[in-house]
């Protein structure tokens, strides 16, 4: 008759159980992390999709920060006893990135109105942004030394590029031939921005799709290894 014989290793299994403690929590650590990076990529995948980027690497920098508060460590780590990764829209000065998210009213960060381009004026058309050379700053708007007065008692303000500001209307710039300048930028009170970002809707998708299945191979892994698989 045949003989079967069955080997029942239990020494790995066990050893496993023993420290399965922290080999789940850096499981579970590997799996935060290695989701937080995918949700980073697809953050910046839309915003080059949906925003036309003047300063591209920054802002793709700055749609998904993974930072910790105090400026530490963003990332989950078992060391640390922090199993949760902090993912955040850039908060700097002036950066708007965070305001396309639930939209509302964009007000001048100077002043009482927001230089807005024109299509066809300081924005050739919608497929293109402002060339550097029209962006309002690198006009450098000052005041004239002599000439005709506005009507309330003070010099014009004058730019480079024949480019001059009318109070309360808009940036122009005038060109060879002509008598009158084209307007680049008309003045608002504000801009509405619209709720284009989806960062939220972004950061759960990712979430819901890879979480589960990165844990899960991160288990299995650490259960191979254990096994000396």
């Amino acid at each position: 008759m045949a003989e079967v014989f069955v080997e029942i290793r239990s020494a790995g299994v066990l050893l496993w159980l023993k420290k399965g403690e922290k080999k789940l929590a850096y499981a579970v650590a590997n799996a935060l992390n290695g989701t937080a990076k995918s949700i980073q990529q697809a953050q910046r995948e839309r915003l080059a999709r949906g925003f036309m980027l003047r300063k591209r690497d920054f802002m793709l920098r700055q749609v998904a920060v993974i930072r910790g508060e105090g400026g530490g460590s963003g990332f989950a780590s078992v060391g640390a006893g922090r199993y949760a990764v902090r993912l955040q829209v850039g908060q700097k000065a002036r950066l708007l990135l965070s305001e396309y998210e639930s939209g509302g009213p964009r007000r001048a960060f100077k002043g009482k109105r927001v230089a807005i381009p024109v299509l066809g004026g300081a924005r050739p058309t919608h497929a293109q942004s402002v060339p550097e050379s029209l962006w309002v700053q690198r006009l450098a708007l000052r005041r004239a030394r002599r000439g005709s007065k506005s009507r309330g008692g003070k010099l014009p303000l004058q730019g480079l590029l024949g480019t001059y500001l009318v109070p309360g209307i808009g940036i122009f710039q005038r060109q060879d031939g002509q008598t009158r300048g084209r307007m680049l930028y008309v003045f608002k009170e504000s801009v509405r921005l619209s709720p284009i970002l989806r960062w939220v809707e972004t950061c759960r998708r990712v979430a819901s799709v890879e979480f589960g299945p990165r844990l899960q191979s991160a288990v299995r892994e650490s259960f191979r290894h254990a096994m000396g698989g």
